[in-house]
């Protein structure tokens, strides 16, 4: 989108670049509202822009689906601690 760093922080409503920096450079995980936000600004689905994370989580999943019993696929069983 080529947008500069000024216009992504203007529309998100916010003046502090350290943030911004911080999730470029990858040392910090935004917040979920950021995350939206930046998906709406970018036009990208969330997936995209968090591939690597959300192959993985995906994989991880993935296989806790393959492990439950047959039948109780679509059935999530309630956990009490």
């Amino acid at each position: 989108m080529r947008f500069t760093q000024t216009h992504v922080l203007h529309l998100m409503g916010r003046a502090d670049r350290t943030k911004l920096w911080k999730l470029e450079a990858g040392e910090s995980l935004p917040t979920l509202l950021t995350v939206l936000k930046l998906s709406a600004i970018l036009r990208a689905p969330v997936e995209f822009l968090y591939h690597d994370l959300y192959a993985s989580l995906r994989e991880d999943i993935r296989k806790r689906e393959e492990r439950i019993p047959v039948g109780q696929q679509g059935v999530l069983p309630i956990f009490t601690p």
